[in-house]
């Protein structure tokens, strides 16, 4: 079977909304709406369109001698480290990050959309950042409030 059409899913919704011949200008097009973009065949693109949510992950090449073929990233359960470096860049670059770290920030959920990893982002570093402070002794708390006001009184200086 031979890959030709590729099919745009919308991560938000999960649903199949374009289908298309697979050509540069097309990939372009869909890449650029944000759409996770899956190569598929005549026969997989008309049942997917139909389908209210179709499996990304079974309408990819699985044949690793296909020409071309190519392997999804694994959905596994990341460490924490893992999911705090994910929040990191998922912040950074306002949920705009790669395929393998939307999963490894928002697993098990499969939204992965732009928005809902910036933020889970902020909410991951949250619970840490409250975390870090619970475990310090009240001068130093006090002490890092004072400096956090001087700053927005300081014209935005660091202290």
């Amino acid at each position: 079977m031979s890959e030709d059409m590729i099919a745009g899913i919308d991560p938000a919704t999960r649903r199949c909304v374009s289908i298309g011949e697979f050509s540069q200008d097309y990939i372009c097009e869909l890449w650029a709406r944000g759409l996770i973009l899956v190569p598929v065949s005549n026969e997989t693109a008309r049942s997917c369109y139909m389908e209210k949510q179709p499996d990304v992950f079974t309408l990819s090449r699985t044949d690793p001698n296909s020409p071309g073929a190519y392997k999804l990233p694994s959905a596994h359960e990341p460490t924490l480290q893992g999911r705090i470096e994910a929040a990191c860049l998922a912040l950074a670059y306002q949920g705009n990050i790669g395929l393998t770290t939307r999963m490894a920030l928002m697993y098990p959920s499969t939204d992965i959309d732009a928005g809902s990893c910036a933020k889970y982002g902020a909410v991951v570093l949250s619970r840490l950042m409250t975390a870090a402070v619970e475990s310090l002794h009240q001068p130093r708390i006090d002490q890092i409030s004072q400096e956090l006001a001087e700053y927005l009184t300081s014209n935005y200086e660091c202290p």
